[in-house]
């Protein structure tokens, strides 16, 4: 893993000479890079380069006092992918409420994306776990339940544990407008209908510990391509990470072919 501040953003990154591609992995909502760390470990790095930026007011990289809503954080995100990323082989992995902008990126960026994986992304409304709580509470109120209630998972599930460290880090302002711009975009299932709308090859990696049965049935009934992970919660890439990231491989080595 190396380390490289582009364009006023943190980056993990992994680069290599005659890359098949690239893979870019974005957090989700309070995280930082730090939650995918573990893909420095796997086989991926032998062939692919490998992009994960401190989203603005997250991880390492500051806010600069402009806290980005969803259409701030896409628009970042399109802007890096496009003056670093200069080939047609792009694979997206997004988690959480980061799968709204996975979504938003794969349909933009159209055929050079030759994978989308969405890691327990939202589908449904149901899937709104604390980006939401900044619709319904002001800011201070939302920060104390968010705050409260990840602490009180941290003494009983290890994965709540490297997700209280980043949120030590995520700026406040941020996570308000981040969670509270979310409103129009999880109403209706509006996330699950757009994902199957992509024409690109997609798959959506999840477990049964968190995901919401109405997301269950969502899948089910319209027939996502999705992986099912048995006993595993909102964190497989820290929970299972050698299996994760052997998935990962695998689907994108055969997207590839």
């Amino acid at each position: 893993m190396n380390i490289e501040v582009i364009e006023n953003t943190f980056f993990r990154l992994n680069k290599i000479d005659e890359a098949k591609g690239d893979i870019w992995l974005i957090h989700p909502f309070g995280e930082s890079g730090l939650c995918y760390s573990e893909v420095f470990k796997s086989k991926l790095v032998e062939n692919y380069n490998i992009f994960i930026p401190d989203l603005p007011g997250f991880g390492v990289t500051p806010n600069y006092g402009n806290p980005l809503t969803v259409d701030g954080l896409f628009e970042k995100l399109k802007q890096l992918i496009e003056n670093i990323s200069k080939t047609d082989n792009l694979h997206i992995v997004a988690h959480s409420v980061s799968g709204i902008l996975g979504t938003r990126l794969s349909k933009y960026l159209r055929e050079k994306i030759k994978l989308y994986i969405s890691v327990e992304g939202n589908l449904t409304t149901a899937d709104s776990y604390y980006s939401s709580l900044p619709i319904h509470h002001d800011k201070d109120e939302f920060y104390k339940i968010f705050t409260n209630s990840v602490f009180e998972n941290v003494k009983s599930r290890d994965d709540f544990k490297r997700y209280s460290a980043s949120i030590q880090f995520a700026n406040i302002d941020s996570l308000y407008e981040w969670g509270k711009s979310t409103k129009d975009y999880i109403k209706d299932n509006l996330p699950g209908k757009e994902f199957m709308e992509l024409e690109c090859p997609k798959i959506y990696i999840w477990g049964d510990k968190d995901t919401p049965k109405e997301t269950q049935e969502f899948i089910a009934e319209n027939n996502i391509p999705n992986v099912f992970l048995k006993s595993i919660g909102h964190w497989p890439m820290i929970e299972i990470p050698e299996q994760f990231y052997d998935l990962v491989s695998k689907f994108i080595a055969n997207a590839s072919n």
